[in-house]
């Protein structure tokens, strides 16, 4: 999946660079790829099936309202966190054009390397 994203970041780059227009259709089918992706993470299954969905249980037993603010706690940081995190990424506007160039080709290889470490490891 790494490799993928890793893929078309740099044939983003490869088309932005060159100064070829984008496809107007790009954002819907952008976020029905996050949606996709979004789906077949295990993050969420694993964290609530391992960690969150234990330690509610737990607290429910202690008292309903232990458990309701533990999961009201926790998806107050995640959501205030992934707010933070997009305004981050909306101030590379300021970069100006060859800025979020070369961000979007150092991302492109650090997914690239991660995609190769994540092989290397399953395989080692």
């Amino acid at each position: 999946m790494f490799l993928y994203f890793a893929a078309r970041a740099f044939l983003e780059w490869l088309t932005a660079r060159e100064g070829r227009n984008k496809d107007p259709q790009s954002a819907p089918r952008t976020l029905l790829q996050a949606v996709a992706v979004n789906i077949v993470n295990p993050g969420p299954y694993l964290g609530w099936s391992l960690i969150l969905g234990p330690l509610a249980l737990e607290a429910w037993a202690r008292s309903p309202a232990h458990a309701i603010a533990l999961i009201t706690s926790f998806y107050v940081v995640l959501v205030a966190s992934l707010g933070l995190f997009i305004l981050l990424l909306g101030t590379t506007t300021f970069l100006g054009p060859r800025g979020r160039l070369s961000l979007l080709l150092i991302s492109s290889f650090a997914l690239a390397g991660i995609a190769v470490y994540s092989l290397w490891s399953a395989l080692g």
